[in-house]
């Protein structure tokens, strides 16, 4: 199951960069965290020995999506005040 799951986080990635990358570039880094969140599931499913969402190395997770969330909602706003589409068609 944790293989479908982390297969599933990769699809959406590779969707998001390159099928929806083209209309906006803000799609190509959502899709990157897709990416990461994928390889980092399929590393806790090949070695579930090592401790990938307790201690320290879900810290670091925690820290990186949770910048990652917070610089996409202000490029997101940003671009969406300007009269940009946001990403919307």
């Amino acid at each position: 199951m944790q293989y479908l799951y982390a297969g599933i986080w990769l699809l959406m990635g590779l969707v998001l960069m390159v099928y929806m990358g083209r209309k906006n570039k803000l799609y190509v880094f959502s899709g990157g965290i897709f990416l990461l969140m994928g390889i980092w599931w399929l590393l806790q499913a090949v070695f579930p020995h090592v401790p990938f969402f307790h201690g320290w190395m879900n810290w670091v997770v925690k820290i990186v999506l949770g910048l990652s969330l917070l610089l996409l909602c202000i490029i997101f706003f940003r671009e969406r005040r300007s009269g940009g589409n946001g990403g919307q068609e």
